[in-house]
């Protein structure tokens, strides 16, 4: 009997070679008109060697071979005002060796734009996903298999520039809800619902120069009075920042933001976490419309479930370039680094976490590519065996109307 993901290939294959539109389509936004929306399928299949799946220090790592299956399926709207997009997809991964891994993960998400007028819109945005945290994920604890979670979200932004101001503003809800992993490990304690709201006020001060000051609150209300190690974690946050954003082109966006940060906890035994904010960003397209180079860095207030610590301060650093080499080989590079710092409890763990990855896809055609993929992390940290390193080396195949 064929497995699967030979059959899910199989007819994803066919579906290419048999469709004309296909064929005779080589635009990135292309897709399948159905009515007033426009559909863009795809699949990728692949196959992956991962030699430490649970993040253990060394001489503890297990290694596997994990076979996934990621059907997706895309659409937007054709509407001359407003629009709608939906994302939704499925990502099965199965483990050759250790089946207590395996997961099914899914998601469904709508982006819609209501115009309101030529100068404001409402964005709005629904969705749901299934995920997982693995063995190794900081918030899970000794256990036989991954943590699964269902996360609702729900929010609506205004936006308005009628001249040189413009603003935004609006807020949310998101519901997550944890399952336990197995009979010893309690993962309810983690269901929390977080309410936030944001604004932004920007004023063109020249041309191409935007001054903008940001601001967001947010709220964590846990469905448990106190978790498993007596906390009562609920907490409220806020972030202000002040900064520059600079595009002389569509090609060249550069933004940078500094501010201050804060979160309160209700539990007078979890400390306060506070500090200097900031945010950066670059999106370059050189001149030769084949390189993409993108840096992002900032700074944000993680949830901890750790007894010894309130919070984690995460202070993160990226790189990533993407280039087209002869029209027919897809390049990217990409690296991060990260310092996770516990706060305002008696923690004093401090993780440096760095990553650094590769990958190649061949164009057999628009609608058709192989590639090869490699990744690498690294975890140094103060508390002793939480080190680790992982290298993970993947092939795949994607077929379909592909971003």
């Amino acid at each position: 009997m064929k497995t699967p993901w030979a059959v899910l290939t199989a007819a994803g294959l066919a579906m290419v070679s048999a469709n004309p539109a296909w064929s005779q389509s080589s635009g990135r936004d292309d897709g399948i008109l159905a009515g007033s929306f426009l559909l863009k399928p795809s699949l990728e299949v692949g196959a992956r060697y991962d030699d430490n799946i649970a993040q253990e220090d060394r001489g503890q790592e297990e290694t596997d071979i994990i076979m996934s299956v990621a059907p997706t399926l895309k659409a937007e709207s054709t509407w001359r005002r407003h629009s709608l997009k939906i994302d939704s997809g499925i990502t099965a991964d199965r483990y050759l060796d250790n089946t207590a891994d395996n997961s099914l993960d899914a998601r469904f998400v709508t982006n819609g734009r209501i115009d309101v007028t030529r100068a404001t819109k409402i964005d709005t945005i629904v969705s749901y996903r299934r995920g997982h945290d693995n063995r190794g994920d900081d918030n899970t604890g000794v256990q036989a298999e991954p943590t699964k979670f269902d996360r609702y979200r729900g929010e609506v932004i205004v936006r308005s520039r009628p001249n040189r101001l413009s603003v935004s503003g609006g807020g949310g809800v998101l519901y997550a809800n944890f399952h336990d992993a197995d009979a010893v490990n309690n993962d309810d304690d983690r269901d929390v619902i977080n309410y936030h709201g944001r604004a932004r006020v920007a004023y063109g001060v020249q041309r191409h120069i935007d001054a903008f000051v940001t601001g967001r609150v947010d709220r964590f209300d846990y469905v448990d009075a106190v978790d498993d190690a007596g906390f009562d974690r609920d907490s409220t946050g806020y972030a202000v920042r002040a900064g520059l954003a600079y595009f002389p082109s569509a090609q060249l966006r550069v933004s940078a933001a500094a501010g201050y940060l804060m979160r309160t906890f209700d539990d007078p035994g979890l400390g306060d976490v506070d500090g200097i904010d900031f945010s950066g960003s670059v999106n370059w397209e050189l001149p030769n419309r084949l390189t993409n180079i993108n840096l992002t860095a900032g700074r944000s207030v993680s949830e901890s479930q750790d007894a010894d610590a309130s919070a984690r301060l995460v202070t993160s650093f990226s790189a990533k370039v993407t280039h087209d080499l002869a029209r027919t080989w897809e390049l990217e590079g990409r690296a991060r680094y990260a310092n996770l710092q516990d706060e305002g409890g008696a923690g004093a763990t401090d993780d440096d976490d760095y990553s650094a990855g590769a990958s190649i896809d061949y164009v057999f055609h628009p609608r058709v590519k192989l590639g090869a993929t490699y990744d690498y992390k690294h975890r140094s940290s103060s508390d002793a065996g939480e080190d680790y390193s992982q290298n993970v080396f993947g092939v795949r195949l994607r077929i379909g109307f592909l971003d």
